[in-house]
């Protein structure tokens, strides 16, 4: 993908961003951040980010001189989360006060729906969903995003769908897709039926301008280490592709087959 190198010349010397790295080289934000962990880079946390771009001009101040609509300060809310996980606990905990009070400011009847989707979503992955379903449902659902878990549409069965607008998607289905996708486990016929329906669940995802994102657990283990990283690529893409970055319409999230 790209040497370390190359990313050390681009991210420390150039002060390039994870995501304009990203956008270069084909990739997602998510999988820069894990290279510069891997190859030892420090990262830059968000405020030292955020100085960086408004100094070399890639960004204007978010708020000087600007009034924001209710949508835009919407917008600029959940894209704050895409560092999440590198935030000390002291600023995790000053985003989560601020996004409790958001929630609070809500009209009610907007929060009646969301916790009625919720309660439905977490009810059914409870009792039909697999342990990594289960999580990335809850934790999407914790970040607000409107959740149906275990979604039909048309004959079509979807595992986890975000029923919003993302970019110029109109919706978000993300398949949890374990051994017997990649596997002949069950036989060769069974595996080809697997294939097939696979192939025309992706073209009615294509043809309903739905974000596909399919998420691959080949050897059907996942500790919890790796379904933090699994949903923070998911939330990369939401984010990165809401921004107007990429417009791909469908990805991959690797599971990791390393040692659990």
């Amino acid at each position: 993908m790209i040497t370390k190198q190359q990313l050390f010349k681009k991210y420390v010397e150039e002060q390039q961003s994870t995501y304009e790295i990203a956008k270069d080289i084909g990739t997602y934000a998510g999988a820069i951040r894990r290279l510069l962990h891997k190859y030892e880079i420090p990262v830059r946390d968000l405020s030292s980010a955020q100085k960086t771009a408004l100094e070399k001009g890639r960004s204007s101040h978010p708020t000087e001189g600007k009034k924001h609509s209710e949508e835009a300060k919407k917008s600029i809310s959940e894209k704050n989360h895409s560092n999440y996980y590198e935030l000390t606990k002291e600023e995790k905990q000053r985003r989560s006060t601020i996004t409790n009070k958001r929630w609070e400011e809500r009209p009610e009847e907007e929060k009646e729906i969301f916790r009625n989707k919720g309660i439905e979503a977490v009810r059914e992955a409870a009792t039909h969903g697999s342990k990594l379903e289960k999580f990335l449902c809850a934790r999407l659902i914790h970040r607000k995003y409107p959740v149906d878990f275990h979604k039909q549409f048309d004959q079509q069965h979807i595992d986890i769908f975000i029923s919003k607008k993302i970019g110029s998607f109109t919706g978000v289905a993300i398949e949890v897709n374990g051994p017997s996708h990649y596997k002949e486990i069950w036989g060769s016929q069974a595996f080809e039926r697997q294939a097939s329906s696979d192939a025309k669940k992706f073209g009615f995802f294509a043809g309903k301008n739905f974000l596909a994102i399919v998420v691959k657990n080949i050897s059907g283990k996942c500790s919890q280490a790796k379904m933090n990283i699994a949903l923070q690529e998911i939330i990369d893409i939401l984010e990165l592709t809401d921004e107007g970055g990429i417009k791909e319409n469908y990805y991959e999230v690797e599971i990791s087959n390393g040692k659990e």
